[in-house]
């Protein structure tokens, strides 16, 4: 089981990296750092990391809001109907660095 999630996890993170790279000129340089998938794999915290922290706030409503344009990605590579609700957060104010 803990394979399955960790397989599932890395397929979310390439996804969103995928999404982030396409929108680099909007969103500007930034990568998922961490993904904390639930056990039941419904739900997903998904840590974004931007080189430049200014107007972090809405560069992750942005990605929110692209919500169907990154699932699009993910079934690209991955086809799967499945795909947990997932909330963004910046890395670096998360986790006060």
């Amino acid at each position: 089981m803990r394979q399955k999630k960790e397989v599932f996890v890395e397929s979310i993170k390439n996804s969103i990296n995928l999404y982030l790279n396409k929108n680099a000129d909007v969103l500007g340089f930034c990568h998922v750092r961490e993904v904390d998938m639930a056990n039941d794999f419904k739900t997903a915290k998904v840590f974004i990391e931007f080189l430049d922290n200014e107007n972090s706030a809405k560069k992750i409503d942005i990605i929110r809001k692209s919500k169907d344009e990154i699932f699009r990605e993910y079934n690209k590579m991955y086809s799967s109907r499945y795909f947990p609700s997932i909330k963004y957060y910046n890395f670096t104010n998360e986790l006060n660095f």
